[in-house]
């Protein structure tokens, strides 16, 4: 009987095994990770190593750099002074825990923004993103070179199954100084658009601030207002309640009286009720419940108006954050592509071992194949595919990115020119309330009141010339306000106080 060949080549197998030596693969691998534990041990993000070159160790000092400045930003923001020993101390009394009890009675404008400096959650994340933005150093420093440590070391395992795995060129395994060059010069660009959003976070909490204090001031100054005015027409009513018993007066002067009182009683309770959503605002901004109490409002002077509107808009296209941050956005871009070229277009050899089966054995008894192949298979345009196609994306992404910052140049124009219109007519209106209209109204009620008292005047010329007199008061405090919020706004859209030398 002929033995049966299935038999004999499972023995042939099993015996070839068993006197087989098994490949050394863990002892390799534990070698290259302790290579790799040495390296994060002898270069830390304290104190580099031997283990890096100069350029690794530059690349740490600049992330020391920023951790040293976002130790301090309130030297580091420009937009607004929180350096000043005032605002400092201010700052201090802000961070601790008696700082809502400070503010129940009177508080003003310093108070609220250095306290908004230090609670305002919004801020803090920034500052907490532009920190995590930072330890991307660490990442350009050590993580490329430990990846490509242990990548070396999988390409050049030769297993004997799974699928081929090609040699990449040695420029694309290790970190050489011109790729790290590049990947530092992106997360630059990154670091500098996070703290473009720092500064826009910044700016924009200060102008909130700004905005409804503001109209906070407005809306205690009406309230006052509106009583006093409520004042004079309880006064006004019982003259005419007078001379009705007198006979020289009608009833229907008693309820027209009657009529603007109720009014402005309406109108007393709409103010309160505005001015407690103010103060909602305000608590909301300072990380406190909005329904925390907040003092009465401290009035503040109208600051210098700019005339120079070329140079503010000068200012604006150096400094505006949003400018900034679309600028690093697109030189962000620009890298990354240069960065990614470099990854799929590998620079030219002399030779195909670069592309070499390192899978199957080239040489020896057991050789599956020759070291060298006798006709080269390469694809016609080998470098066009998947990796092409991304980087026509991110091309396309960078030609947007540079349109967006066009357009972001275009809006800030278009800001600056705005709020200064805004301001300027706000100061026109405030001053001719102030010298103009305020006074002759308030002689206006004077004589009609006396008139009225002599039996010289309708009863309709006093109530004319009271609403006329409370009107002109409150529409010379409403264009303040107008004119501090646009103010305001105006340093939003040139990135910085209007106050600086050469404004």
């Amino acid at each position: 009987m002929r033995p049966n060949r299935g038999w004999i080549l499972l023995l042939a197998l099993l015996l070839g095994c068993a006197t087989s030596e098994e490949p050394q693969v863990q002892p390799d691998l534990e070698e290259h990770l302790t290579d790799a534990r040495s390296l994060t041990s002898a270069g830390g993000p304290e104190a580099p190593g031997e283990s890096l070159t100069d350029f690794e160790a530059q690349v740490l000092q600049i992330r020391n750099d920023w951790q040293n400045r976002l130790g301090a930003p309130e030297s580091m923001l420009t937009f607004y002074d929180f350096a000043s020993p005032e605002m400092t101390k201010l700052r201090e009394t802000a961070s601790g825990d008696e700082f809502p009890g400070s503010i129940e009675n009177e508080v003003t404008l310093d108070m609220l923004l250095a306290a908004a400096f230090v609670r305002n959650p919004e801020l803090r994340a920034a500052q907490k993103q532009l920190q995590g933005t930072v330890e991307q150093y660490s990442q350009v420093t050590y993580l490329d070179t430990i990846l490509r440590q242990y990548v070396s070391f999988l390409r050049t395992l030769n297993t004997r199954i799974g699928p081929t795995l090609p040699m990449d060129q040695v420029q694309k395994r290790f970190p050489f100084p011109g790729t790290l060059e590049l990947k530092a010069a992106v997360v630059g660009h990154a670091v500098e658009a996070s703290r473009a959003l720092y500064e826009a976070a910044l700016r924009d909490l200060v102008t909130n601030i700004r905005v409804a204090y503001a109209e906070y001031v407005f809306l205690a100054q009406a309230i006052v207002l509106t009583r006093e005015t409520l004042g004079y027409l309880e006064q006004l009513e019982a003259t005419v309640r007078g001379k009705l018993a007198a006979g020289t007066a009608q009833k229907a002067h008693v309820l027209q009286t009657q009529v603007e009182i109720s009014s402005l009683e309406n109108e007393l309770i709409t103010l309160d009720q505005n001015r407690e959503t103010v103060r909602a605002r305000l608590n909301t901004l300072l990380d406190l419940p909005p329904d925390s109490p907040l003092g009465v409002p401290q009035d503040y002077e109208m600051k210098a108006y700019p005339k120079t509107l070329d140079a503010l808009t000068t200012r604006a296209l150096q400094e505006q954050p949003d400018i900034r941050l679309a600028d690093a956005r697109a030189a962000r871009m620009a890298a990354m592509i240069e960065l990614a070229e470099q990854a799929t277009y590998p620079e030219l050899s002399a030779g195909f071992a670069y592309m070499a089966d390192l899978s199957q054995a080239t040489q020896g008894s057991g050789r599956d194949r020759d070291a060298f192949s006798t006709r080269p298979k390469v694809k016609p345009d080998p470098w066009f595919g998947s990796k092409e196609s991304y980087l026509r994306e991110v091309r396309e992404s960078e030609r947007a990115a540079l349109a967006k910052a066009t357009a972001m140049r275009d809006h800030t124009l278009f800001r600056v020119k705005d709020a200064h219109v805004k301001l300027n007519t706000a100061r026109r209106l405030f001053a001719l309330y102030r010298d103009v209209q305020i006074s002759q109204a308030e002689q206006a009620y004077s004589d009609a009141a006396a008139s009225y008292s002599a039996d010289r005047v309708e009863f309709l010329n006093v109530i004319d010339a009271l609403r006329r007199y409370l009107g002109f008061l409150l529409a010379s405090d409403r264009a303040k306000r107008d004119y501090h919020q646009a103010y305001a706004r105006l340093e939003s859209a040139v990135g910085g106080p209007l106050d600086r030398k050469g404004n």
